[in-house]
């Protein structure tokens, strides 16, 4: 089979920010993901040679030695499509506090049902989840319907530690929180209905945070924010992060703009590299796409 990915090399320093643009199709995402492990990789083959081995490294260290458990659990990864659960908005965001117990916010029940599923094959797994979802009964969600709980003191909606302060911060999701009925206890409905999809990708972008991971891979991860927004988040990332790495995968160029090095991907390959500066001086896709952004942005 042909490789989707090709001749692909770049660096990636403590500290700093890569944005990775180009088409659709161009291969962004499978790059990212292929960072984390989803895709089989030439040295998990047996007859893998010694430049497939070390083709991908984490601190030196090749990728394959390492657990996949191990790779994400040092990553922060906000996908495209954001995945929030049936639980209040406090409950998705935790969901990404490693400190916690893995377990939670399983009860006993369901963890024995977790259990399950994990001796089922793939094939069952997703003909499983694909009932759960057409039923909106998710494994992790209690049988039965709740009791309606009473409002009290409605300081306790936005009560919360430091680091998830600093968290919700950093992705300017402390805004809504006032115009939210019950703030942070505000339930996020069934996949996040009951939010706008900007309010989804931040605290999917929260949710991130929180475990301060050594890298943080946003995949167009600011396309439902606004301008404003989008600004507010980036320099907050930069602030709050400096001495950890990001990658942006954006459509948006905007996005990208103060990154230490930007990838310009076509078809699988590195077409361009360089700074904003630099790639709008070299002219190309790039310095078209932002110029045609500028004046839409403008015009809009």
């Amino acid at each position: 089979k042909e490789d989707v990915l090709k001749d692909i090399s770049f660096t990636i320093k403590e500290g700093q920010t890569v944005g990775i643009v180009g088409r659709i199709g161009s291969g962004k995402t499978t790059l990212l993901k292929q960072i984390l492990r989803f895709y089989p990789q030439k040295a998990d083959q047996a007859n893998a040679l010694r430049a497939d081995l070390e083709s991908l490294l984490i601190n030196g260290k090749p990728i394959y030695k390492y657990r996949r458990s191990d790779v994400r659990s040092r990553v922060g990864y906000v996908p495209q499509q954001t995945i929030l659960f049936s639980k209040t908005i406090r409950e998705n965001i935790l969901l990404g506090d490693r400190s916690l117990s893995e377990n939670w916010p399983l009860n006993e029940q369901d963890l024995e049902k977790q259990k399950e599923l994990r001796k089922l094959s793939f094939r069952e797994i997703q003909q499983e989840m694909k009932e759960r979802d057409a039923a909106a009964v998710f494994y992790w969600d209690k049988a039965g319907e709740e009791e309606e709980e009473e409002v009290g003191d409605e300081s306790c909606f936005l009560e919360c530690d430091p680091i998830f302060q600093l968290a919700i911060d950093t992705a300017d999701f402390c805004k809504d929180l006032e115009i939210l009925p019950r703030g942070l206890e505000t339930m996020a409905g069934e996949k996040g209905i009951a939010l706008s999809g900007g309010q989804k990708q931040r605290i999917a972008i929260a949710r991130a945070l929180i475990s301060d991971p050594e890298l943080l891979i946003l995949d167009d991860s600011l396309s439902a924010v606004d301008g404003t927004t989008e600004e507010n988040i980036l320099r907050e990332l930069r602030k709050q992060r400096r001495s950890r790495s990001t990658i942006i995968s954006a459509h948006r160029l905007s996005a990208v703009m103060e990154a230490d090095l930007i990838l310009v991907l076509e078809d699988g390959k590195i077409a361009a590299r360089g700074t904003h500066e630099e790639l709008m001086k070299e002219g190309g896709w790039y310095q078209v796409q932002y110029l045609k952004q500028q004046l839409e942005r403008r015009s809009s």
